[in-house]
């Protein structure tokens, strides 16, 4: 199995990796490219809005941290569903 000079089994590895990084490239840069074109939500309009979003706002330093009741670590805040 000699397709020319090189053999037929490394080429088709290689292309196939070759592929796969590819089509990985190409769905991670959509996924960005929809990141990008979604538009922020302020953390206080997070009830109002359906599906994914992008959150935006600003972190403060607080005088402490509160407690996560399932595993008992430090944390800005928490939500129990």
């Amino acid at each position: 199995m000699v397709l020319g000079d090189a053999p037929l089994v490394p080429v088709a590895i290689a292309g196939g990796i070759g592929l796969f990084l590819l089509a990985a490239g190409l769905r991670e840069g959509y996924r960005t490219v929809g990141l990008w074109r979604s538009r922020p939500v302020a953390i206080g309009d997070l009830s109002a809005a359906s599906g994914a979003v992008t959150v935006s706002g600003r972190a403060e330093r607080l005088d402490a941290t509160t407690r996560a009741p399932l595993t008992g670590t430090d944390c800005l805040a928490y939500a129990c569903a």
